[in-house]
């Protein structure tokens, strides 16, 4: 995706959201679903400052599908975010734009 900023962060927020979020008991690792909604695939670099489980810093979300990540959360968070740098996208030369999803336990 290439494209001004103005019109490529509305539509990844579009794109992908967080489906499901499920925590374990007496653990700090929070399951988090996050859906993509498009026809094209996601390659997102983590920014955030948790780690993943199961999973490097590198993800990838295939069309229509979905991605499991176990985030490590290290405190017991009722809500937390999420960043991402998208590298499928660029909005200036080697610019890639950003994207924060809100993760709220339930």
């Amino acid at each position: 995706m290439i494209g001004r900023e103005e019109y490529i962060q509305p539509l990844i927020r579009e794109c992908l959201n967080v489906s499901t979020v499920r925590t374990r008991k007496k653990s700090t690792v929070v399951s988090v679903t996050i859906t993509n909604l498009s026809d094209a695939e996601f390659v997102l670099k983590n920014l955030s400052d948790y780690t993943f489980y199961a999973d490097a810093d590198l993800i990838t979300i295939p069309p229509h599908g979905d991605k499991l990540l176990e985030v490590k959360t290290l405190n017991r968070l009722s809500k937390f975010d999420l960043r991402f740098s998208v590298l499928n996208a660029v909005t200036a030369p080697g610019i890639h734009p950003e994207l924060t999803l809100s993760v709220t336990r339930r």
